[in-house]
């Protein structure tokens, strides 16, 4: 990763406009807070716990889909509201959860040891996250994120990226903290540097990502074809229909009527090959992925019957994030392992041959 790369990621949260607006919303209920504070310490105490328990989740969320994006080479979407909902899938919570941990450890440390310890801890604590992080990008498995083999990987395969990612998580954590303890009066800015710094850090992380293409290995490819403006948001609206009147099918326990409604409206949308990769990747985001692997399945059939090897195996590549143990139909199994094989996947290729009892 080059320092030009480096400085436009760093930049980032003030190019893209929905991070702007994101931020400004953040920054507006941080003042709010401080300013109800000035009146009463006990109500701005429970409106920031209010507020955190609220936007805590989703923040953490979007943070991610920032860094995925970036991984992918292209600009943040605006928050949805789904990122804000108690459902969905909980693998985003490790990358909120352990920031926690390290803070509650680092006072612990300083109570305890003395503040060196709780210094070299916490920098410790910055220099691994962002591996964690970009695992749980990657992959969208806490269990992967906190295998130190695949962390390793990480960290070998972003190099110098990795170290400029931990630098502005380090600036996220030193920089507030010092003018906040310079002047009382600059608290404000303390919170915004923070803000902006966190927001900058996952931007800097995929980036680091995007120069060796990790997150090509999972990444389901865009359509060719550019959509003319206005019909992409009107196409995702209609599509999102189907997978919520889907998601209706499966919660009733009916997963075979859940597929036929998609399958159906595959066979009217005008980008069949994008609306499958679409709800390949939005089926295996629900709670439980039974209804993407099976849907999985079907793709890996027809990419294969095709002769497309290599989308294909990022499809098998794909499920097995959400389920080591996928596999294509026992039909597809030769086929399957041949595309692995041909697109230079040999683990893949093995797994697969060891389901097979080859």
């Amino acid at each position: 990763m080059s320092f030009a790369a480096f400085r436009r990621a760093l930049c980032l949260p003030l190019r893209s406009g929905p991070l702007r607006l994101f931020l400004f919303t953040l920054l507006l209920i941080a003042g709010a807070v401080m300013a109800i504070a000035a009146a009463s310490v006990w109500i701005a105490a429970g409106l920031g716990v209010l507020f955190g328990v609220a936007l805590l989740p989703g923040s953490t969320r979007y943070l991610l889909h920032v860094a995925e994006q970036s991984a992918a080479g292209r600009p943040p979407q605006p928050p949805d509201t789904d990122m804000f909902t108690p459902l969905g899938s909980a693998w985003p919570f490790l990358a909120m959860l352990l920031p926690v941990a390290g803070a509650v450890g680092a006072h612990w440390l300083d109570r305890e040891l003395g503040r060196a310890m709780a210094l070299a801890g916490a920098v410790g604590f910055v220099i691994a996250y962002p591996a964690v992080a970009g695992v749980l990008v990657i992959t969208h498995s806490p269990v992967q994120a906190c295998r130190p083999r695949a962390l390793l990987r990480f960290i070998g395969a972003t190099g110098s990226g990795y170290w400029y990612a931990a630098a502005t998580l380090l600036a996220a954590a030193g920089v507030p903290f010092y003018l906040a303890g310079t002047s009382a009066g600059l608290a404000f800015v303390a919170i915004a540097a923070f803000i902006y710094l966190l927001f900058a850090f996952f931007a800097v992380l995929g980036a680091a990502m995007r120069g060796p293409r990790l997150i090509d290995e999972v990444a389901i490819p865009d359509a060719i074809a550019p959509a003319r403006p206005g019909e992409s948001a009107r196409l995702e609206r209609r599509r999102t229909g189907v997978l919520n009147h889907a998601y209706g099918f499966a919660s009733r326990g009916n997963r075979q009527g859940a597929l036929d409604h998609i399958d159906g409206w595959l066979r009217e949308d005008p980008d069949p090959d994008a609306a499958r990769a679409w709800f390949l990747e939005q089926l295996l985001r629900w709670e439980r992925p039974d209804a993407g692997l099976y849907f999985a399945q079907s793709s890996v059939t027809e990419l294969l019957a095709r002769g497309e090897q290599v989308a294909a195996v990022k499809v098998m590549l794909r499920a097995r994030l959400a389920d080591a143990g996928f596999r294509p139909r026992p039909d597809d199994l030769p086929a399957a392992i041949e595309a692995a094989r041909a697109s230079g996947n040999g683990a893949l290729a093995d797994a697969l041959g060891r389901s097979r009892g080859l």
